[in-house]
């Protein structure tokens, strides 16, 4: 009996990493967006290690298919935005209790739809990109959703050129919130022990 609803909930969580990542391939972010929600409801063990080592293999995917259109100007200040939210993300990790996680991950949640639904225009000078890439890795770190802060930057860019260029800055922005993840003592997050 417990079989079955162990299987229901793989094939849930499958169901919606799958919806999340079609998502992704198509508009250049919306894994965890579309992920992050459901699978903390489910167990929040899954968010944000194993959603961003998921995240991780499907941006080399898309950085692979859409390499050709990657616009390598700024985003150096973008990933180095990334690596300094990606500390921020860990610390909060590190000293908030794990009885609170729930309460930021729902205020990621809504902080990204609140940004992908403003309208907001930035323009993508290396100051902007720097603090757009501050709060994405500070995002993706603590919830997985680290999207829409660069898509506010790169939004007038056009679809292969969208997809490509976050994923490039996804592509390194995850790995280092993965390593500093496991050096923060954060495994639990990153493999769900």
């Amino acid at each position: 009996m417990d079989f079955i609803p162990e299987t229901n909930t793989l094939l849930i969580i499958i169901f919606i990493t799958a919806l999340g990542a079609t998502v992704q391939g198509s508009v250049g972010l919306g894994l965890g967006f579309v992920s992050v929600p459901t699978l903390a409801i489910i167990d929040p063990i899954f968010v944000p290690g194993p959603l961003l080592l998921s995240a991780f293999f499907l941006t080399i995917l898309i950085s692979h298919r859409e390499h050709r259109a990657i616009q390598f100007k700024g985003i150096k200040w973008a990933i180095s935005g990334r690596i300094i939210g990606a500390i921020l993300g860990v610390l909060v990790l590190l000293f908030v209790p794990k009885e609170n996680l729930a309460l930021i991950f729902a205020i990621m949640v809504i902080l990204g739809v609140i940004l992908s639904f403003s309208g907001i225009r930035i323009s993508p000078n290396a100051q902007n990109l720097f603090s757009t890439g501050i709060l994405s890795g500070l995002m993706a770190t603590t919830s997985a959703i680290g999207g829409p802060p660069m898509a506010l930057i790169y939004q007038y860019l056009k679809g292969p050129e969208l997809r490509g260029t976050l994923s490039g800055i996804f592509l390194v922005g995850t790995a280092i919130s993965v390593i500093l993840l496991s050096f923060g003592k954060n495994l639990h997050n990153l493999h769900g022990s």
